[in-house]
């Protein structure tokens, strides 16, 4: 049995306050810095405003957390396709940018699709040796 903390946020821009209230709260008694947790949470809240410009009102997104010995993960899931990130060099593109920005403030993020239609990014923080 899977015993990872799992929180679900909806599509309300309020909701993003309670989902990075809930990722605080998982992560303050891990060995993460402050720094890094607010970097989780700027992360995840790039995240959640893509789905909500992507899909609109009306779609959860469900947040895992797995605190490591050497790592943590944050997953959130959702029932959206998986999306194409845009290239620094597409200046043309609208859009598409959050993933590079996220990029920047963890040190692992993973686009997957679940194969039932939906997709997950898996956002990962390494302990520092």
């Amino acid at each position: 049995m899977d015993d990872r903390p799992v929180f679900y946020v909806g599509s309300d821009p309020n909701d993003l306050d309670d989902a990075r209230d809930w990722l605080e709260e998982q992560l303050h008694a891990s060995w993460l810095l402050d720094t890094e947790i607010t970097e989780l949470q700027l992360a995840l809240t790039e995240i959640l405003i893509n789905v909500l410009e992507r899909t609109g009102t009306g779609v959860k997104s469900e947040l895992t957390v797995e605190v490591l010995h050497d790592e943590v993960h944050l997953t959130i899931g959702d029932e959206r396709p998986p999306f194409e990130p845009g290239r620094p060099d597409d200046i043309d593109r609208e859009g598409g940018f959050g993933l590079l920005l996220v990029n920047l403030l963890v040190d692992e993020a993973k686009v997957t699709a679940d194969g039932h239609g939906g997709s997950s990014i898996r956002l990962t923080k390494h302990r520092p040796e």
